[in-house]
């Protein structure tokens, strides 16, 4: 890919607690990079350098925030230093 560049997604992972049979929340892994489209819902991701194909319903795009903006922002007093905070 010349140019362009490559698209990063989150991919998620649930899981079932064996114990009381209650659906755990989804796990986001990432971010990764997106190979290839392998069928009409599916995508190649590259993880741990192999390629493994997932569904469109566990990906997630992956949003990357600017640091600098971020801190050019809480010079300026716009953004309070709470709201940056990570989740």
């Amino acid at each position: 890919m010349t140019g362009r560049k490559a698209k990063q997604v989150l991919c998620g992972r649930q899981g079932i607690n064996p114990f009381t049979y209650r659906v755990k929340p989804m796990q986001w892994k990432g971010p990764s990079d997106v190979l290839a489209t392998v069928g009409p819902d599916d995508y190649g991701i590259n993880m741990n350098r192999k390629e493994k194909s997932f569904n469109a319903s566990l990906l997630k795009r992956s949003t990357m925030r600017d640091a600098v903006s971020d801190e050019a922002q809480m010079c300026d007093g716009s953004v309070s230093a709470a709201s940056l905070a990570v989740v």
